[in-house]
């Protein structure tokens, strides 16, 4: 039962101690150029396996204007581990904009896939994403830059 439990908290030091740093190259198009600017926010998560257990913030938020077209940035973050029994960075994109007919605020939940594995010092991922009209929860296909 000791040994077991030793064994539990070791691999629980182990697992929060790595810490992963991330970048995430973005382009975001919209399509509507009648509108003149939109604006945007954008937070990267890593959700847990957990249910009582909240989001991880991977980058604090990002508030931006961009014209129609496409509009390249780049964020960093970083995260400290993650539950044992992952098998990888479940990296969420949070995204808030106003790219749509109407110019009124709304909300897209994105799951970025692939996973990234845990403990390779960086994740990075290029991701570019249409978001005209874009809402709800959205799977995304990143590239994960192997550098």
């Amino acid at each position: 039962m000791h040994r077991s439990v030793i064994f539990l908290l070791t691999n629980v030091v182990l697992c929060i101690a790595s810490v992963d740093r991330f970048l995430f190259d973005v382009s975001l198009t919209c399509h509507l150029h009648h509108i003149g600017r939109y604006s945007y926010k954008i937070q990267f998560v890593e959700s847990d396996f957990w249910v009582l257990n909240k989001d991880d913030i991977i980058t604090p938020p990002k508030f931006g204007e961009a014209l129609p077209g496409s509009h390249n940035f780049t964020m960093f973050g970083k995260q400290e581990g993650d539950e044992i029994t992952s098998e990888g960075y479940d990296v969420r994109m949070l995204l808030t904009h106003n790219c749509n007919g109407n110019r009124e605020d709304i909300g897209a939940y994105m799951y970025v896939k692939p996973l990234c594995p845990i403990g390779t010092g960086l994740c990075h991922f290029k991701i570019s994403r249409d978001i005209t009209d874009m809402r709800g929860k959205v799977t995304m296909y990143a590239n994960l830059v192997d550098d």
